[in-house]
C-alpha cells in the first residue's frame, strides 16, 4: 500500500508540474554543464541497461538566461525516455549547437522509435506506451521550453530511433524594421 501511495504521489506531482503554469527564475547559465549534470544523474541507469552515452557539445556556446532546475528536468525527462526506449547495446547521442538566435540541443537515440500513430498524441497529458509510464514526460518538457520562449521538435522512425530538439532563443527575437516609403 505504501509503495502503491508514493507512486500515485508522484504521479499527483507530476501531473500538477505539467499543467501548472510556473515562471522561471531566469539565470545565466552554461548549457553544456546542465546537460552534464542531467547526464551523470542517469549515469548508474545508462550503465545498468549497456548503453553507449556521446556527448557533442559545443564548446563556445554563449551562457543564456533561462532556469537551471527547469532545464535539468527537461533534459533528464528526455535522456530518460531515451534510455528507456533503447535497448541495452544501444547508443544515446546528446549534441548542443548554435545559430544566428538559437541554441539547440538535440538528443537522438538507437531506440525502438515512435509509430506513426502515436506521433500526433505526444504531448497529450497521460498517453504513455511505457508500461509504468506517466504520459506526462514529454508534456512537461514542452512546458519548460515554451515557457523559455522556445520550442521542441521530434522526429523518428520506427525501429530506426527517436530524435528530439529543444531551440532555445539567444534572447528577444530580433525585429527586422522596413524602411521608410519614399516620399
Amino acid at each position: 500500500a505504501r509503495g502503491e501511495i508514493k507512486r500515485l504521489d508522484f504521479i499527483i506531482a507530476q501531473f500538477l508540474s505539467a499543467i501548472r503554469p510556473t515562471r522561471p527564475q531566469l539565470e545565466l547559465e552554461d548549457l553544456n554543464q546542465l546537460i552534464r549534470e542531467a547526464t551523470r544523474f542517469l549515469e548508474p541507469e545508462i550503465t545498468d541497461r549497456r548503453l553507449t552515452l556521446k556527448l557533442e557539445l559545443r564548446a563556445d556556446l554563449p551562457l543564456l538566461r533561462v532556469d537551471p532546475g527547469q532545464m535539468k528536468q527537461a533534459f533528464y525527462n528526455l535522456i530518460r525516455n531515451a534510455s528507456q526506449a533503447t535497448p541495452p547495446g544501444g547508443k544515446i547521442t546528446i549534441r548542443s549547437d548554435l545559430a544566428d538566435y538559437e541554441v539547440s540541443v538535440t538528443v537522438t537515440d538507437t531506440g525502438s522509435g515512435i509509430p506513426p500513430e502515436q506521433m500526433g498524441h505526444l504531448f497529450e497529458p497521460f498517453h504513455t506506451t511505457k508500461e509504468k509510464g506517466t504520459g506526462l514526460g514529454l508534456l512537461i518538457v514542452r512546458r519548460i521550453v515554451r515557457e523559455h520562449g522556445g520550442e521542441i521538435a521530434v522526429e523518428s522512425a520506427e525501429k530506426m530511433g527517436t530524435r528530439i530538439t529543444i531551440h532555445l532563443p539567444l534572447g528577444p527575437k530580433p525585429m527586422r524594421m522596413l524602411p521608410n516609403p519614399p516620399e
